[in-house]
Order: C-alpha cells, then sequence, then structure tokens
C-alpha cells in the first residue's frame, strides 16, 4: 500500500464501521448521529477534508449518512477522555499484535 493512502483507508475503515453500526441502532428503532473525536495532530485538516467527502461525495462503500458534525480534534494532554481512547487503543495494539500464536486467549510472554 501507498504510504500516502493509509491514513486515507484507515480513516475510511473506522468511519465506515462506525457509520454501519449507527445505521444498526437506527434498523433497531434508536436513531442516533454520532461524532468522531480524535487526538490533535498533523492529520486535521486532512481528515476533515476526508469526511467532507466520504459524507457528500462517498466512499468505497457509500456515504456516511450518520454522523453528527465533521471529525473533532482534542489536545490528549487537556482532555482525560482522549487519554483513555489512547490507553484503549495502545492496549487494543498490544493485544492484537503480541498474541502468542498457539492461543489466541492468552498473552504473548514475548516482548
Amino acid at each position: 500500500m501507498n504510504p500516502e493512502d493509509i491514513l486515507a483507508t484507515a480513516f475510511e475503515d473506522v468511519a465506515t464501521c462506525f457509520d454501519g453500526y449507527l445505521r444498526s441502532l437506527y434498523q433497531q428503532g434508536n436513531p442516533q448521529r454520532g461524532i468522531v473525536i480524535l487526538d490533535k495532530s498533523n492529520y486535521e485538516e486532512k481528515i476533515q477534508s476526508l469526511s467532507h467527502v466520504f459524507k457528500h461525495v462517498g466512499h468505497a462503500s457509500g456515504q456516511l449518512r450518520n454522523f453528527a458534525e465533521v471529525p473533532l480534534f482534542l489536545d490528549s494532554k487537556a482532555s482525560r477522555l482522549i487519554q483513555m481512547a489512547d490507553l484503549i487503543a495502545y492496549w487494543g495494539h498490544l493485544k492484537v499484535c503480541h498474541m502468542d500464536s498457539g492461543s489466541r486467549n492468552k498473552w504473548s510472554t514475548k516482548a
């Protein structure tokens, strides 16, 4: 994959999954709109632009229809919620990348 496409592909995957979750709630009679909140980064303009394109033009799987707003960016130093999300994302990364190949339910002792 072209390194320049990694951000667009990752955001498309996350946004599509979140939009699908919100659509499923709507289909169950629980209409909701979602907000994506990200840690401040150098990618803020690019992600907001992608969000606009995905909502108004579309992406590989359709269009985003359940976002209440463009993605918001907060500095993790100023928000405990973003710090907690960073920790959860890091834990998930460790869980996926460092699992023992013999068992998907045990933590690997390999560093």
